[in-house]
């Protein structure tokens, strides 16, 4: 009986914790719907006077279309200034084509691409028969070899026989 008076507590002390949570909960909910009250009576007094929000309704819509007006004439203006810029653009370019000093330009362009080219290619080249000819590895081997035999000579005809 003891076991289970004390199992019966353990579970009363689970039910008295479980109900001071919900009594916290209980209490922040109360705070958060109490401040939501009090907005909407401050709300209510906004939405309370139709005449002041028709009237600051209509004055945001004036400033609204005001400022849609000015950005229309803007944007117009903007247009007509490319439309300009382009068409000077478009003479200018006509102007440099049809001059012959831009012909020359192009050709020496052209030629110099070419040459550009051609250094690249021959760059190329040389570099690949460097690497075919590159003894370099090979001479040193024969060098060393060499002056193994000859030390291998000077010490075989050092020797008295």
């Amino acid at each position: 009986t003891a076991e289970r008076l004390q199992q019966e507590q353990k579970m009363r002390d689970m039910e008295l914790e479980k109900i001071n949570n919900l009594d916290s909960k209980i209490s922040i909910e109360l705070n958060t719907l109490n401040e939501r009250r009090e907005q909407m009576k401050e709300e209510l007094k906004t939405f309370g006077d139709i005449g002041k929000l028709k009237t600051d309704a209509d004055t945001f819509r004036y400033e609204m279309q005001t400022r849609r007006k000015q950005l229309d004439a803007r944007r117009k203006a903007l247009k007509q200034q490319v439309q300009h810029v382009s068409l000077q653009y478009d003479k200018e370019k006509k102007a440099l084509a049809a001059s012959e000093s831009a012909g020359t330009l192009e050709s020496l362009e052209q030629k110099l691409r070419h040459y550009e080219q051609n250094i690249f290619h021959l760059n190329e080249f040389i570099d690949s028969k460097e690497a075919e000819t590159d003894y370099s590895g090979v001479y040193e081997e024969v060098s060393k070899q060499v002056a193994d035999v000859n030390e291998l000579l000077k010490t075989i005809t050092s020797r008295p026989y």
